[in-house]
């Protein structure tokens, strides 16, 4: 059925990002019903482009209804002042949380085998359908209930095109490959290289890149260091870890796009990550039915308590933020006139047990 803002009671604050913040919800009509709740900001909506981004999230999370690894709508709506993203609740928190609980100490190998192969396969489907994902990190994979991951946030998606044009829009600067920094086209091998990243940071505890003193410097002063040491700099792999990890990890890590992991045709493209000796004993077949074990059964006493997200978020009021009134509110409002839309194809046993 339709679900509008008067229907929901949030909970709590899960996380914010640039247009505004995720909450988790409860249905009024069967509190047992609980969603994650994107919630965007209209008055941040400053052009065409921004209205575009938005209406190519809402159509990925309707795709991703057909991918395991991919998190998934229930129901988008609006109001006179938000955008509402009804989506699937993953318990187990995010990738991001874990890393830092054991900071500065690694996850390990395990998860890193385990968790990028499945967002590998999530990726894969992604660029079958000519999607890019470009904002992959440790904050946009979630974990449902049984351990098994979902990769998130398709705000920066682009569709379509088999290259992006230079000064097109890209996530966290952290996990931006040297095309990026050098001002160039990009393909899906963007994606592949903040895989890199991710693994890197599972197996070493750390970032691949990482600028000296960054608390004591500007947003300008980190982007053109981090440019510098993304572009000129020599991978460093710490030799204890195995020798299928520091491969595969050099493999996506590899500066020039045309000779990355998942990139060279001639080596099977995107398949030539399956075959890696650093997946060897996984069956992938397994892994897709979700037959696979996770290194990992997350906590969850009360799904409601969001116990595995940052109480940095949680510990806010779950309310909406107060909006300056202006004109920005409404210059698009014609947009979103069909935005409101059911996703009848949404598998509800997945959303938060």
């Amino acid at each position: 059925k339709k679900i509008g803002i008067d229907d929901l009671k949030f909970i709590k604050v899960l996380g914010r990002g640039g247009f505004g913040k995720v909450m988790l919800a409860e249905l009024k009509s069967n509190p047992d019903e609980i969603y994650s709740v994107k919630i965007l900001k209209k008055s941040e909506i400053r052009d065409k482009e921004d209205v575009d981004y938005i209406m190519m999230e809402k159509d990925v999370l309707i795709l991703a209804t057909e991918h395991s690894f991919l998190m998934q709508l229930y129901y988008s709506f609006t109001t006179d002042t938000h955008i509402y993203f009804v989506i699937e609740y993953m318990s187990g928190g995010d990738l991001q949380h874990y890393f830092d609980l054991v900071s500065p100490y690694p996850l390990g190998e395990q998860w890193a085998r385990f968790y990028a192969a499945e967002v590998t396969l999530a990726l894969q489907f992604l660029h079958k359908h000519h999607i890019i994902h470009r904002d992959l990190k440790l904050d946009n994979i979630l974990l449902d209930a049984h351990g098994h991951c979902r990769l998130a946030d398709f705000g920066l998606c682009k569709i379509g095109i088999r290259k992006c044009p230079p000064l097109s829009y890209w996530g966290a600067p952290e996990y931006a490959p040297p095309e990026i920094y050098d001002n160039k086209s990009y393909h899906f091998g963007v994606d592949w290289w903040a895989l890199g990243v991710m693994m890197y940071c599972l197996i070493f505890g750390k970032l691949p890149f990482v600028v000296p003193n960054m608390c004591f410097k500007t947003n300008f002063q980190l982007f053109k260091e981090l440019r510098n040491i993304v572009i000129n700099d020599k991978l460093k792999v710490e030799t204890w870890i195995s020798l299928e990890a520091i491969t595969i990890i050099k493999a996506f890590l590899t500066k020039n796009p045309a000779k990355r992991l998942g990139c060279v045709a001639a080596d099977g493209g995107e398949n030539a990550i399956r075959v890696q000796p650093f997946f060897k004993h996984l069956d992938w077949k397994a892994l897709e039915a979700r037959q696979v074990k996770p290194p990992y059964i997350p906590v969850v006493e009360d799904p409601k308590k969001a116990s595995n997200f940052s109480k940095y978020y949680t510990e806010e009021d779950p309310i909406l933020s107060p909006i300056l009134m202006t004109n920005h509110r409404y210059i698009f409002e014609e947009q979103f006139h069909d935005f409101s839309e059911i996703n009848r194809d949404f598998n509800s046993f997945r959303y938060t047990t």
